[in-house]
């Protein structure tokens, strides 16, 4: 699928954004289409027009493991991820093709006022704290993967912890 405006209004639209994130999907879009590839790293050859940018599942957001087709939860099994998030984490998130799958935090956390969950839920529901911390860690023009990633992203998670709050484990 060739990468244009279209696809990246669509993209959008099916997540239901406000303007100001399709603006930025659109201005990452066209800093994408006017680089070059960076000088780092191994050189590249990548058909651009053969990407699936985006894949809707069928699947709701879930906080448990059981709600998740068999065949899906059987891949985070094998990699150890269920285990991992039972032993080590206080919660997390899964996801899966273009769409995070499986969230879940630990109750205590939320008495702390810390905030996570994924990235389109926190878009919706805390539209002003998101936009102030979206794209500070690696911007959009960086280089061309960069740019590509603003304009295509989807899912992943958010995470917000109030000044002064400690956590005792990741």
């Amino acid at each position: 699928m060739k990468l244009t405006k279209e696809v990246v209004k669509k993209i959008s639209n099916i997540k239901g954004e406000p303007k100001w994130m399709l603006d930025f999907r659109l201005k990452s879009l066209e800093a994408f289409q006017k680089s070059s590839n960076p000088s780092f790293g191994p050189k590249l050859d990548i058909d651009y027009d053969n990407i699936t940018y985006y894949k809707e599942r069928e699947n709701n957001l879930t906080d448990n493991w059981n709600n998740i087709s068999c065949d899906v939860r059987n891949i985070f099994d094998n990699l150890g991820v269920i285990s991992a998030e039972k032993k080590y984490l206080d919660g997390m998130g899964a996801q899966y093709d273009s769409e995070v799958i499986y969230h879940n935090m630990i109750k205590e956390l939320e008495k702390k006022n810390v905030i996570f969950m994924d990235t389109d839920s926190a878009l919706k529901k805390y539209p002003e704290l998101f936009k102030k911390y979206f794209n500070n860690l690696v911007l959009y023009d960086e280089n061309k993967y960069t740019a590509l990633n603003g304009a295509v992203w989807s899912g992943g998670n958010f995470i917000y912890i109030p000044k002064n709050t400690k956590l005792d484990r990741p």
